[in-house]
């Protein structure tokens, strides 16, 4: 990975590439897939394909994460971080978390392997009510 954040910032790498980064989607993202503050754009390189979404840029790095793979620096959304953009991103239609594991096909187990505070902390400021309604369900199910 390079520093995807020259290309069009301010931005970090997010959704399905950032799930997939963690290792909680099975699936390889071909594409690129970041967030921005900007419009949403894409771009094609001979690096590869880069697709930029906008996001609400109120707390718009809570959650984000600065990842050295030398001699790349780049900056990736936290599991949760990528779950509440991809959230607000494609609007699904779920309702709890089995409605995750059967359209991500994300493995249960990948909820309680990791820390949960962030995920009760975007619940609560993640600037879109669908989202922070949905993160809030979430938590409850996952305590």
């Amino acid at each position: 990975m390079h520093n995807y954040q020259i290309l069009y910032g301010p931005s970090y790498i997010s959704l399905e590439s950032a799930l997939a980064y963690h290792q909680w989607i099975p699936e390889i993202a071909y594409t690129t897939t970041s967030v921005c503050a900007k419009r949403s754009h894409n771009f094609k390189t001979p690096l590869g394909e880069f697709t930029y979404n906008s996001t609400p840029s109120k707390k718009f790095y809570m959650g984000v994460e600065r990842i050295v793979e030398s001699p790349a620096v780049f900056l990736m959304a936290s599991p949760w971080k990528a779950l509440a953009d991809y959230i607000y991103v494609n609007k699904p239609s779920w309702r709890n978390a089995m409605d995750i594991t059967m359209d991500l096909r994300i493995e249960q187990e990948s909820f309680q392997a990791i820390e949960k505070t962030l995920l009760q902390q975007l619940s609560i400021h993640y600037p879109n009510n669908q989202v922070k309604k949905f993160l809030k369900i979430l938590a409850k199910e996952l305590k």
